[in-house]
């Protein structure tokens, strides 16, 4: 039996990334992982393959959904950033100080 290693991990993300050939992480029938098992993988046992393949599939389409959530969401708070420092005026020192001497000679008027 040919165990499965970190090559073989890489060499399917590659052809998940690439989408080369056909190869691609939501189609999990029976049909298409053979397909997948027998061009780039014949020297692994199908029945040890296919629950791997469709696991490895999965857990590729979850990360890559949660990878473009996290992008949209940093997006979306970046540009709320942007736009809170453009409103928003910038207080400096000599800022306070003008206000805190307008303030005292009010005081001192009435």
């Amino acid at each position: 039996m040919v165990r499965w290693t970190k090559s073989d991990d890489a060499k399917l993300i590659e052809l998940w990334r690439t989408a080369r050939n056909g190869v691609d992480p939501t189609k999990l029938d029976t049909p298409s992982v053979k397909a997948v098992h027998s061009k780039y993988f014949p020297e692994k046992k199908y029945e040890n393959f296919a629950p791997l393949y469709r696991n490895k599939a999965r857990s590729f389409q979850v990360a890559r959904t949660l990878d473009g959530h996290r992008k949209r969401s940093s997006d979306a708070k970046a540009k709320q950033s942007i736009k809170l420092k453009l409103t928003c005026p910038k207080v400096t020192r000599t800022n306070r100080l003008v206000k805190k001497k307008k303030k005292q000679s009010r005081k001192k008027a009435n």
